[in-house]
């Protein structure tokens, strides 16, 4: 997992790095899917409901303290200073400086796409929706329109 790190605080760069742990944790596993797919990541949705099977079934003793190592093990990776290099994904490193604490490395990793991620509810702004909310006139100035709008948006 050494070689998997977050190359910034960009929605691509969060989907790549889920991605690419969900690949390596499914390797691992020699399973069909580890963690779910980023694109059908949820904020309220966790690594445990993909991983265990029913409680009463035979391997549910089994499947939880491999979730248990597994997520101690993803933790380790996320503190080692190259995961998440703070010249290059400074929101992402705040957010995993807030929840460092965890030893469940599943719920850190979580965090940090979550909070990274406006369409699962992140702190961060999703700017296609700003866009998108933008209303634009034929002919209009620059400097008219910028006012429109930031009036606009203070209402």
């Amino acid at each position: 997992m050494k070689h998997i790190t977050l190359q910034g605080d960009d929605l691509l760069a969060l989907q790549y790095f889920w991605n690419s742990i969900d690949t390596t944790l499914t390797t691992t596993l020699a399973s069909g899917k580890a963690i779910v797919d980023y694109a059908s990541l949820t904020s309220s949705q966790t690594s445990k409901e993909n991983l265990f099977p029913d409680p009463n079934h035979a391997d549910f003793n089994i499947c939880h303290s491999t979730y248990i190592r597994l997520g101690k093990i993803l933790r380790d990776h996320l503190l080692t200073t190259s995961t998440i290099p703070y010249d290059k994904a400074p929101t992402a490193f705040t957010t995993f400086i807030r929840f460092k604490i965890d030893h469940n490395g599943f719920r850190i990793l979580h965090q940090i796409i979550c909070l990274g991620s406006p369409q699962l509810g992140g702190e961060e702004r999703y700017l296609y929706n700003y866009v998108l909310t933008l209303i634009i006139t034929l002919n209009e100035d620059l400097i008219s329109f910028y006012h429109r709008e930031n009036t606009r948006n203070r209402k």
